[in-house]
């Protein structure tokens, strides 16, 4: 019964798109520009090739509890990086965004946990980690088949 609790806990409090908390610091939803900020690069190396976006930091509370919502387009040479203190299971779903995305799970080492491809815009589903994972990748949707991403492969994250 703990582990059902802490799992509804880590879905409503580190999902992408996740309903914010009562206590929440978003207060209604914030809609961004289509611009995006360049605060690193992710450097995925796949099975047909290696790969390189620049990302946008998803760091603080009100950063991780947005995520992508509400942005109509993104380019395939840029995603969104959330960084979370601790390893432990993570959860996202597709509330309020409005474009398929490969959600990336990634472990405190660098190497990819699991994948959910083309996950579907607006949907509420739970697109869990398959295990604990520190960092979570949200590039556009069909980019890991594209460029060979899977389980196991490694990343190289490198801040501005």
């Amino acid at each position: 019964m703990r582990q059902l609790v802490l799992s509804i806990v880590v879905v409503l409090l580190c999902a992408c798109g996740a309903e914010a908390p009562k206590n929440s610091s978003v207060k209604k939803p914030i809609i961004k520009k289509e611009k995006y900020k360049n605060e690193g690069i992710i450097t995925f190396y796949g099975k047909k090739d290696t790969s390189v976006i620049t990302f946008e930091l998803a760091d603080t509370r009100e950063e991780i509890e947005t995520g992508l919502m509400y942005r109509k387009f993104m380019p395939d040479s840029v995603g969104m990086l959330f960084k979370f203190p601790t390893m432990q299971m993570r959860s996202f779903w597709m509330r309020n965004t409005n474009i398929s995305l490969d959600i990336i799970y990634v472990k405190n080492d660098f190497i990819i946990e699991n994948i959910e491809a083309q996950a579907q815009p607006f949907s509420e589903y739970s697109l869990p980690s398959t295990g604990p994972a520190q960092y979570v990748i949200e590039v556009n949707g069909g980019y890991a088949l594209k460029h060979g991403i899977a389980k196991d492969a490694q990343v190289k994250i490198e801040y501005k």
